[in-house]
């Protein structure tokens, strides 16, 4: 695909409110440098961000290449232990891995069936798996989600609205650094909430697009993958469906929901 084949859609606020957005910043790729502005914008009913007009989810897929951090930063080579396997990117997610294990975030309970929504290249699916879970992914990147196939995961390659419900349901569904990238993310939790079994947990760590960085600088950790849909302030009225607890950690990629 070439960057003449992008073709752009407005989207009102997923949240349903009213038109009557802010524009937040002009900004391109900060991750690729790939060619293209998009317009960050705020709903000034609910304070959801997010990027409009957007690449149509047929044509976004320019700006998640295969070597794209996440898919780099998350391949383990079969045979080998991913608590080992940190390269400087998945040094990033590490931290927020190990932030919510020492902190309570991640719910104590026993293995089951786990669902990772954006599993890029299989690496917690692997570190999950390693602690007995049996696991699953979802990953937009046929070549990522290629590459979790190959330890051994059962991963669907494709965007989280087309993927077919599940024959059994999840004890727990998570994603990290993901929400923010999905289309319709409030359609998508509807459908996380249906494939979770009673009483199941669903776990997400985003950037926080209300952070003291993003303010004072401009340099949001919600913004700085501009072609992405849609950033995630506030977090908590997103994730409606069955929230219970949300955390804001120190962190510049800060903000995770349970």
């Amino acid at each position: 695909m070439k960057f003449a084949d992008i073709i752009l859609e407005s989207r009102p606020c997923p949240l349903g409110c009213r038109p009557d957005d802010e524009l937040v910043v002009m900004a391109g790729d900060r991750i690729n440098n790939l060619p293209g502005e998009f317009r960050v914008i705020r709903c000034k009913t609910c304070g959801l961000m997010r990027t409009d007009p957007r690449p149509t989810q047929e044509t976004m897929g320019f700006y998640y290449p295969d070597n794209y951090g996440p898919y780099r930063g998350t391949r383990v080579p079969p045979g080998s232990d991913s608590n080992r396997f940190r390269p400087v990117w998945r040094r990033r997610l590490n931290r927020i891995f190990k932030r919510l294990a020492q902190t309570d975030y991640l719910p104590y309970m026993p293995p089951g069936r786990m669902l990772e929504i954006g599993c890029a290249s299989g690496a917690f699916l692997s570190q999950m798996a390693k602690d007995s879970w049996e696991v699953a992914g979802i990953e937009f990147s046929t070549t990522a989600a290629e590459s979790a196939r190959t330890l051994g995961h059962e991963v669907y390659a494709g965007p989280i609205e087309t993927a077919a419900a599940p024959e059994h349901a999840f004890d727990l569904v998570v994603g990290w650094m993901v929400f923010e990238h999905l289309h319709d993310p409030i359609g998508a939790l509807r459908r996380i909430h249906s494939w979770l079994k009673p009483g199941g947990w669903l776990v997400l760590a985003t950037p926080n697009a209300g952070s003291i960085e993003r303010v004072s600088s401009h340099e949001a950790a919600g913004t700085n993958a501009t072609p992405s849909c849609s950033a995630n302030d506030p977090v908590s009225r997103v994730a409606s469906c069955d929230s219970t607890r949300v955390f804001h950690n120190s962190s510049p990629l800060r903000a995770s929901t349970a």
